[in-house]
């Protein structure tokens, strides 16, 4: 007689566990689609309420202070949705004034992958000073901005009406801060910073290439939009680091419109390796060492550059590139993405090919 088949009690429970953990796989990566989504949108109104007061001073000769939300809806006559983050305006002077959005909600805790608040310094024009202002620790949580003609004249400490974050604005301070909290000091220079208009797509490498994101913080690298036909050898270029002497990464002025600001952002990436070759030499010299057992230290330029460096700073943009891009799609990205895909040897001859005027060693 035939026995009827079906699942025995192991089968289903082994079933159920896989389609748990799938389950979970999925909640995670849309959680962080998600909460990607809210902290792009919530720069994006920071900037749209710092361009509004900008428009204001230009008709009404000074900025304006707003309580909330809804008064700077009011008075800048914009259509702010506060459903994550609430927005106001304070410390306003003739020359300054900080824009804040907080989180909503009084159950935020340390859990949370969004910033429980997010500050905009302004003193004119506006370029970002990336603070150590995680929840919990120095500061509140989110990035500042400040900048303008005249950066670190309005002087320095805590930021009063802002529990936990201290930023020193003074005269190019190095530090700031004081009893509510730490910040990272002022700006000494009108290039030290990331551009205001830089600052999302740097804050679209959070939670991407976080090792780039946080070398920038850690090394205050700045990042700014830049007329290339000044640096000789670089007017075709897109992006370009110039050693931790200048610290900067210099972005072609000529992207600043029709460029996403995914595409941005790879670009840094790739930019903030080379960084990371300089400032982390004796790492990435382990880690070539760890790949090519026939090669010896003596073999190697590092942090000089060279094919191998162009590769694996190639390897970072793809990576942010396939993470962020967007139906658009960029040229520049897409065709390194597509030579990366066909494997190492195929970039690195193209690489060749890109960089033959440079005669960069293989190591």
């Amino acid at each position: 007689m035939n026995k009827k088949s079906g699942f025995n009690l192991i089968e289903i429970a082994i079933t159920m566990a896989i389609v748990g953990i799938l389950a979970t796989l999925s909640f995670y990566g849309y959680k962080h689609t998600v909460d990607k989504t809210i902290k792009t949108n919530a720069l994006l109104t920071l900037n749209a309420i710092r361009q509004a007061e900008q428009t204001r001073k230009i008709d009404n000769k000074s900025f304006i202070a707003a309580n909330n939300t809804s008064e700077i809806n009011q008075i800048l006559e914009l259509k702010v949705q506060p459903k994550y983050y609430e927005y106001r305006v304070i410390n306003v002077t003739d020359d300054d004034f900080l824009v804040i959005a907080e989180r909503i909600g009084s159950d935020i805790d340390s859990q949370d992958g969004l910033s429980n608040r997010i500050v905009i310094v302004m003193n004119g024009g506006g370029e970002l000073q990336p603070g150590s202002l995680t929840p919990g620790g120095n500061g509140g949580g989110g990035l500042i901005v400040t900048g303008g003609s005249n950066p670190g004249s309005t002087g320095g400490g805590n930021i009063p009406g802002v529990p936990g974050v201290g930023v020193n604005v003074g005269s190019g301070g190095s530090s700031g801060g004081g009893s509510t909290g730490g910040g990272s000091g002022g700006l000494a220079t009108r290039d030290s910073g990331i551009a205001a208009n830089l600052a999302i797509a740097f804050e679209l490498l959070k939670g991407v290439n976080d090792e780039a994101y946080n070398l920038i913080i850690d090394k205050n690298i700045s990042i700014i939009f830049d007329d290339f036909s000044k640096y000789p050898g670089t007017a075709n270029a897109l992006a370009f680091w110039w050693g931790t002497a200048h610290n900067t990464i210099y972005v072609n002025q000529s992207l600043q419109a029709g460029t996403s600001n995914q595409a941005i952002a790879a670009l840094i990436s790739h930019e903030a390796t080379h960084a990371d070759y300089d400032y982390n030499s004796q790492e990435w010299i382990d880690y070539t060492l760890a790949q090519h057992s026939e090669l010896t230290a003596a073999d190697l330029s590092i942090p000089d550059n060279s094919i191998d460096q162009e590769y694996n700073c190639f390897g970072k943009q793809v990576a942010v590139w396939n993470e962020l891009k967007d139906a658009r799609g960029d040229a520049n990205n897409d065709a390194w993405a597509a030579y990366y895909a066909q494997g190492e040897a195929a970039m690195k001859a193209q690489i060749r090919s890109v960089y033959s005027d440079q005669a960069l060693p293989e190591y």
